[in-house]
């Protein structure tokens, strides 16, 4: 026994050895920590609102009681979420084509040999890094009716009556859209102006000696190597345009009634009314919304852009 001692000893001793270096280069290590945060932040609170989402709170007594899918039931006959439904697609609509052509507009005049190019970006790039909330009320005092200066503009220039922009319907809306598309336009146009710049300039030579104009180059060279960034920029403001919240708080905060609430705000509102149980449902029924539009998305418009 004690001649296979050592050897013992030794054998163990390499297989600790090596499954340390195993370890070592595994990558498990570094992924942990992270994989840990994301399921403490993301996955727990995903879970424990999907529960609450077949729960009603009672407030007096201050205890959850199930109630299946009552909360479920009572989104589809709320008038006022389907009043919220609609106005998230026309905010989401409006603001991705705005801002892709606005976006693309700009890129495409910027990227041309111009006096102060370089100061004219960075300036066009400012309503994008200001804090949405601070964008909100800036303009809510730009959009006032009675001391607002773009009322004041246009009845100077254009003797057009004062407007209750944030106060009346359909302005509520068609405001909330502008101050978005102000603010995030500078995204289209600084990822359009990336692509553009990085087009080979052979290749537009090579057109324009064929006599290629400038628009037979947009449609044949420029815009079909935009493709992917186009997809990039729909997808990602698509997602944070259908998840507005800051422009419709900071501005009208729904009104008038809930004539400009989007599904975001209309399921914050719940959770300030302590329907806790309803407003779960909610904020779950559009997360289904917004995976199953990502997929199909990138399942279905994705190869036309590839093509």
């Amino acid at each position: 026994m004690s001649e296979h001692s050592p050897s013992l000893a030794v054998y163990g001793r390499q297989r600790r050895v090596a499954s340390l270096r195993r370890l070592a280069d595994s990558p498990w290590p570094f992924i942990l920590p992270s994989v840990a945060c994301l399921v403490a932040i993301s996955l727990y609170p995903l879970v424990a609102s999907l529960l609450l989402s077949f729960q009603e709170y009672r407030f007096e007594q201050g205890v959850f009681v199930p109630v299946g899918l009552a909360n479920y039931a009572a989104i589809v006959n709320d008038p006022d979420f389907r009043t919220a439904s609609g106005n998230t697609v026309i905010f989401t609509i409006a603001t991705v084509l705005l801002e892709i052509v606005l976006g693309l507009a700009l890129a495409l005049f910027m990227t041309r040999r111009i006096l102060g190019k370089g100061i004219s970006r960075a300036v066009l790039i400012i309503p994008m890094m200001t804090t949405p909330l601070v964008v909100g009320l800036m303009w809510r005092f730009l959009l006032n009716t009675d001391f607002g200066i773009v009322d004041y503009l246009l009845r100077v220039l254009v003797h057009m009556p004062p407007v209750n922009w944030l106060g009346s319907s359909p302005y509520s809306l068609i405001s909330i859209i502008v101050v978005s598309v102000w603010e995030w336009t500078p995204f289209a146009f600084l990822i359009f102006t990336a692509g553009i710049e990085a087009i080979p300039i052979d290749i537009l030579e090579a057109e324009r000696t064929d006599g290629a104009g400038s628009v037979q180059l947009f449609w044949r060279i420029v815009l079909p190597l935009l493709k992917p960034l186009l997809s990039l920029v729909i997808l990602f403001r698509g997602v944070d345009a259908f998840r507005a919240f800051d422009q419709v708080y900071s501005l009208t905060y729904g009104g008038p009634g809930r004539s400009s609430a989007t599904l975001s705000f209309l399921t914050y509102l719940d959770f300030g009314y302590s329907r806790l149980g309803l407003a779960s449902a909610k904020a779950h029924v559009i997360l289904v919304v917004i995976v199953v539009g990502v997929t199909l998305y990138r399942a279905q418009v994705l190869k036309w852009f590839q093509r």
